[in-house]
């Protein structure tokens, strides 16, 4: 009795008892309602380093010394032809026993791994999906339509909502496969798309998170897209050049702060 209280104890204090759970053996029971597990991928990460950009509502910082179990989950959903991977990471040390979701932008659900590099150094374990389809702002080309004309249903579900209940759902069942228990708390962190996205969450999937931070959403597509378009149209049109655009946008650079 006495040693099992010790080496329980010793698993929440000792990096290199909870190193040594990070396997995917650890984490083989993760399972998803609808969902087919097609690979899990689980590793120990140690002295990260990551230089973030101001994004996700974090303000920008110089992350060091960083140690997490980095799982890596890839999924299908039968039938629908898609391949879907979310990333989790776990940390290693002083975990505050809390969850963050992190959000994408513009075309991407997720924002990449270097988005969970704030939240984990705070002490969340922390995840992102790619929606299934590339990690990538601008491109929407590569996966939003099947043939031109015809929308690509399944991804585009995945991107609006369908991958945003899955990857919270496997995010959390990863943190209790790990610790030993769920989060206590779970929340929502995201920007323009990660706005809209936190919206989607607190209406479709509201038993999700526990509170949801959702900054400038971007939401009513077939409005904003046109509207973003249209100054570069109208100055095109009268023949304004770019270096009053360039000019301008320095300016404003440097009227926002970027680091703490």
């Amino acid at each position: 009795m006495f040693l099992t209280i010790l080496l329980t104890l010793i698993a929440f204090v000792h990096p290199l008892v909870v190193t040594s759970q990070c396997a995917p053996s650890s984490f083989e029971n993760l399972s998803l309602f609808g969902a087919e597990i097609l690979d899990i991928s689980a590793s120990p990460l140690t002295d990260i380093a990551v230089s973030t950009i101001q994004g996700n509502n974090f303000v920008a910082h110089n992350v060091t010394g960083l140690a997490v179990c980095e799982v890596k989950i890839q999924y299908t959903h039968p039938g629908q032809n898609d391949t879907i991977n979310v990333v989790v990471w776990l940390p290693l040390e002083d975990w505050n026993g809390r969850f963050v979701a992190v959000g994408g932008g513009g075309y991407s659900t997720g924002s990449g791994t270097t988005s969970l590099a704030i939240p984990v150094w705070l002490g969340y374990s922390a995840a992102f999906t790619d929606g299934g389809h590339t990690n990538s702002s601008l491109d929407a080309d590569s996966w939003a339509l099947v043939s031109p004309g015809n929308v690509n249903w399944v991804l585009l579900q995945d991107f609006a909502a369908i991958a945003l209940d899955d990857f919270a759902t496997l995010g959390k069942s990863a943190t209790k496969a790990f610790y030993g228990s769920m989060p206590k708390y779970s929340y929502w962190n995201g920007c323009s798309t990660g706005g809209r996205q936190g919206h989607m969450m607190a209406q479709r999937y509201p038993t999700q998170f526990d509170g949801i931070l959702a900054s400038a959403p971007a939401f009513n597509w077939h409005k904003f897209l046109v509207s973003e378009y249209w100054p570069q149209f109208i100055m095109n049109s009268i023949g304004m050049i770019n270096d009053t655009l360039f000019l301008t946008s320095l300016k404003l650079d440097r009227c926002i702060p970027t680091t703490m």
